[in-house]
């Protein structure tokens, strides 16, 4: 599917459940390709979906959507404890897109970004699973460098950051 038309906005009430599905989905595709990531952290019940509806009343959870159709979502913080404060910045956490609307996820952090600049942040932050090679050459190729290192429990990840200005 090209050319999709999305709109990004924040989730609205009622739309958590979705965003949960979309995740469920990632989780199986995950199994599927055998990509070792939410689908071996259990995921969903370190992050239920009452986590999920409680960033959606706080207005922290966006959504892109297709038509009548969520094909993706992101949380945005305005602080992380994984991360030093030494500058303003989003942190961006549980990106997930449905594998059928390519494009969903750079569509996502552009939206993230410009958002970003016009509330005057410096950067955007974000950690991916070290040794994901696919994902890290996804945030290679949108300007999010590798800064550093961040674990919990088993996760290891990369910290990424894109400067803004």
């Amino acid at each position: 599917m090209e050319n999709v038309t999305l709109d990004i906005r924040k989730a609205k009430e009622g739309e958590a459940a979705a965003v949960v599905e979309l995740i469920e989905k990632r989780i199986r595709w995950m199994d599927e390709k055998q990509i070792s990531q939410w689908n071996k952290e259990d995921y969903l019940s370190i992050y239920p979906p009452s986590y999920f509806e409680k960033l959606v009343r706080e207005g922290a959870m966006f959504v892109a959507v297709c038509g009548k159709q969520i094909a993706g979502a992101a949380a945005v913080f305005t602080e992380d404890s994984a991360w030093e404060t030494d500058r303003s910045a989003f942190y961006v956490h549980h990106l997930v897109t449905d594998t059928a609307y390519p494009g969903t996820g750079k569509a996502l952090l552009a939206f993230i970004e410009a958002y970003g600049r016009e509330q005057g942040m410096d950067a955007v932050r974000l950690d991916a699973k070290k040794g994901a090679e696919a994902l890290g050459k996804f945030y290679d190729g949108l300007g999010y460098e590798v800064v550093g290192e961040c674990r919990e429990g088993d996760y290891v990840g990369e910290r990424r950051e894109k400067v803004l200005r």
